[in-house]
């Protein structure tokens, strides 16, 4: 089984300004199978091979487990591939979220942390190697607080999706795992009331 792992640069930015949405009536899930499986055998050699020659803070340890919070199968990607959302310890101690494509093919890459979630909302977008090229996996960390996301496109109206309920690290965080053909900005609400924002660049 081969992995690869695909870095980008985490665009944050936090607004407090409350704007109207007109939200769904129900919470789309994400898409992700949350979990909490011990990753073991082949995938487990796999990974600690590909993070081996990363920076110390992110290398996982081969003295811990690497656990398996979503998975979320990509739809379109050739030979069935699934982005996998991770929780580990690195060798310097750090608690880690991270994320690696899986599938037959899929060549083998670094692998690292998400930076630390610090804001309410934290959220990376994927795209180009294994995916489709219309399709973007987000990829984040959110607080406890937020419930929902909302979504918008750059070509379309919002959709809302419910956060995990799972939650990664300490103090706890949600995984989100979320794939949708493009994204413009994220909003994070905690009962109904918004609490953060985050717009990606053109």
């Amino acid at each position: 089984m081969r992995l690869r792992l695909l870095i980008v640069a985490m665009l944050v930015l936090v607004s407090t300004t409350a704007t109207a949405f007109a939200s769904d009536s129900a919470l789309r899930p994400t898409g992700q199978v949350d979990q909490s499986t011990p990753i073991v055998g082949e995938l487990r050699r796999d990974l600690l091979a590909a993070g081996a020659h990363g920076p110390r803070a992110s290398r996982p340890s081969p003295a811990h487990p690497i656990l398996l919070r979503s998975a979320l199968r990509v739809v379109g990607a050739k030979r069935g591939v699934r982005a996998l959302l991770v929780s580990f310890r690195s060798v310097t101690g750090r608690s880690c979220v991270g994320v690696a494509f899986q599938g037959s093919g899929v060549a083998p890459g670094p692998f690292a942390c998400l930076p630390p979630c610090t804001e309410p909302l934290c959220i990376a977008v994927f795209s180009g190697g294994p995916l489709p090229r219309t399709t973007r996996v987000l990829v984040g960390r959110v607080q406890p607080r937020v419930t929902e996301l909302r979504i918008t496109g750059r070509s379309g109206p919002g959709r809302s999706y419910r956060v995990s309920r799972s939650r990664v690290g300490q103090p706890p965080v949600a995984p989100v795992l979320v794939q949708l053909p493009s994204v413009r900005d994220i909003r994070g609400y905690a009962g109904g009331t918004e609490v953060a924002w985050v717009r990606f660049r053109r």
